[in-house]
């Protein structure tokens, strides 16, 4: 019975590798990895503009422009280190202004 209980509590829980998160410096791989092992098995994850910039808490009158500057290097290169096939894409609209981001792993 005990283990039963464990095994159903496991599977309402991310389980993260702890010396992957120590390793990173950057908070917004931390955030970027949290998001991969929560989604894990689609290997993939899109965000809308909003939810990007709340998720991510980027207080920047360019969201985008910060990303791209800022956060995006950083993610790339902590990340990669542990899925080597991650990768960031801006979908947009017609225009320049972009409709979401997407995450693929």
């Amino acid at each position: 019975m005990f283990l039963y209980f464990i095994n159903n509590l496991i599977k309402q829980f991310t389980i993260f590798n702890l010396s992957d998160i120590l390793n990173f410096k950057s908070k917004y791989s931390i955030l970027t990895y949290k998001k991969i092992k929560e989604y894990n098995g689609q290997k993939t994850y899109i965000f809308s503009i909003d939810e990007f910039i709340k998720y991510f808490d980027i207080k920047s009158k360019t969201p985008i422009k910060f990303f791209d500057m800022k956060m995006k290097p950083l993610i790339l290169k902590e990340i990669k280190e542990i899925f080597p096939n991650f990768e960031i894409i801006k979908e947009k609209y017609k225009g320049k202004s972009i409709k979401e981001i997407i995450f693929k792993w």
